[in-house]
């Protein structure tokens, strides 16, 4: 707040545009009107601030993976970006405020490479999971040496585990460690990776397991 001895046309009090003028124990003062205060959001805000909270908190132990298997198909954004706006639009379910995480819509990887057309998921031992799937190399742009991209995502502990060179294409077969989950449920999705890393397929969701 700054004081004055005189204004354009002498001390004055009140509101004029954007200055509030007064005084205060003989000082004339000028200082700026406050700014408006916000509103409370309005439903629709509410609702979209539910689903990045949830999305955020969800995609958090993924966001290394998520940048590279979403980089393939990004436009103008980075990977991990393009990831969230997909699980945003897509991998929400319920409604305000019970929404949840729909696991069958969520992917680790999004891009034009051909993955395989089914693959089967069990324990392997030893807090394993075992995946396998028929070799379609030379179908499309498939290679046998295409790498294997294999995820886990525990709800109750709401952490995953991920390799992305777990094995070849044509091996027909990747395990993946994931003792830490001993007793609880998993979510398991299956990918593939060019050599090179820059061109990955669109995952699969081989669905729920309880890890033995």
């Amino acid at each position: 707040m700054g004081k004055f001895e005189k204004g354009i046309l002498g001390p004055f009090s009140g509101k004029v545009g954007p200055v509030v003028g007064g005084d205060w124990n003989g000082i004339s003062y000028m200082r700026s009107r406050p700014g408006r205060r916000k509103g409370k959001a309005s439903a629709k805000q509410e609702q979209q601030q539910a689903k990045f909270s949830l999305v955020s908190k969800f995609l958090k132990p993924l966001k290394n993976l998520l940048a590279m298997g979403f980089q393939d198909g990004a436009v103008n954004m980075s990977g991990f970006n393009s990831a969230f706006r997909y699980h945003m639009q897509y991998a929400v379910a319920g409604v305000y405020p019970d929404y949840t995480i729909d696991y069958a819509a969520v992917m680790i990887s999004k891009g034009g490479l051909l993955n395989v057309h089914s693959a089967n998921v069990q324990n392997g031992g030893d807090g394993r999971i075992l995946v396998s799937w028929a070799d379609n190399s030379g179908a499309g742009d498939a290679s046998s040496d295409d790498a294997c991209i294999l995820a886990a995502y525990c709800p109750e502990l709401k952490t995953a585990v991920y390799n992305t060179t777990a094995a070849l294409r044509g091996s027909m077969e990747a395990s993946l460690q994931v003792s830490q989950f001993a007793g609880k449920e998993v979510h398991v999705y299956l990918s593939f990776a060019t050599a090179s890393g820059n061109r990955t397929a669109s995952s699969l969701y081989l669905g729920g397991l309880v890890v033995q």
